[in-house]
């Protein structure tokens, strides 16, 4: 099960490498299998290690992005796993997520690349394969530590064609939109909740159809070449504004700190009222039916006596 998603692709991939597009093209290209090399070590270019501080914000606000993106994806794969919500194990594995994720940034850093995160695909495909063991995880970094050594390998994955991947890439994040849903409706939704979540939904969906919606009238970022220190700062809030899971993130903090909690009396109250009417009711229904058997029992009792006069008369 675990291998069904491999199997899928490699399906696409030998579909693709027999056909060919409108235009007469094929699909799949060897060139880079062919141009790769067939090993490849991590240390046989080095960078001085620096510090640029217009760099410095927009960094920041990626590791945050980040962090808010891992929380995310950890919290429906703790979910998909058949976690328990609350309990101590899915506290820790939350726990761990973020930690394994700091980690790994930290480690991106010295390699002199952007944050890393995590995938939000393996929330789908543990979802439909049911596999969340972590021996599958071990084996799973062990291969791609192998095929990043390999060049032959990581050239040929890179050679899948787009239509397969992104067909997989679209079947998988839908299926984490389920989960995300899944994970919003777990517990009970009352009305400042509901609130909360349509607004946010709104202004991160806004976000992601159209990225320029908060940055295009106010920011001109390359307008300060002559500051890089504000031009950093510019950067920063441009990324943030422009990312649609942040936007949503901010915005539900937001009206989370300032819409005060629901009156849990007033609904109290009216649950209480709405019972006592039930019991009235139930009260009222009871004594009706306690007439009815009565009249009930009347009847019987006098045919009875009808029918002890006829046999006494007879």
């Amino acid at each position: 099960r675990s291998c069904s998603f491999a199997i899928a692709v490699l399906f696409g991939y030998m579909i693709a490498s027999f056909t060919v597009d409108r235009n007469g093209d094929k699909y799949t290209n060897r060139d880079a299998i062919q141009d790769a090399p067939a090993i490849l070590f991590l240390w046989t270019k080095t960078f001085p290690i620096g510090f640029y501080a217009p760099a410095l914000i927009p960094t920041l606000v990626g590791y945050v992005v980040s962090t808010i993106e891992t929380y995310g994806d950890t919290t429906a794969t703790a979910q998909a796993s058949g976690m328990i919500e609350g309990s101590q194990t899915y506290d820790e594995a939350i726990q761990g997520g973020l930690l394994g994720d700091s980690v790994n940034s930290f480690i991106s850093a010295l390699g002199m690349v952007l944050p890393s995160t995590t995938l939000s695909q393996n929330i789908g495909i543990i979802s439909l394969t049911k596999v969340a063991s972590r021996t599958a995880g071990y084996a799973c970094g062990l291969w791609m530590l192998l095929y990043g050594i390999f060049g032959k390998v990581g050239a040929f994955f890179t050679s899948i064609p787009q239509p397969v991947l992104g067909g997989m890439t679209t079947f998988l994040f839908a299926n984490m939109t389920v989960s995300g849903i899944k994970v919003m409706t777990s517990e009970a939704i009352d009305r400042r909740e509901r609130f909360i979540l349509a607004v946010s939904a709104s202004f991160g969906l806004g976000t992601i159809l159209v990225p320029q919606l908060f940055t295009a009238n106010f920011l001109d970022c390359p307008g300060m070449d002559d500051r890089p220190g504000l031009q950093g700062l510019c950067n920063a809030v441009e990324i943030t504004l422009s990312t649609g899971y942040a936007v949503g993130c901010l915005v539900a903090l937001f009206l989370n700190g300032i819409i005060p909690a629901d009156d849990e009396d007033d609904v109290v109250m009216e649950k209480t009222d709405d019972a006592g009417s039930t019991d009235h009711l139930l009260s009222e229904r009871s004594l009706d039916e306690d007439e009815v058997g009565k009249g009930k029992a009347k009847e019987l009792s006098s045919d009875d006596e009808e029918r002890d006069e006829e046999a006494q008369e007879a």
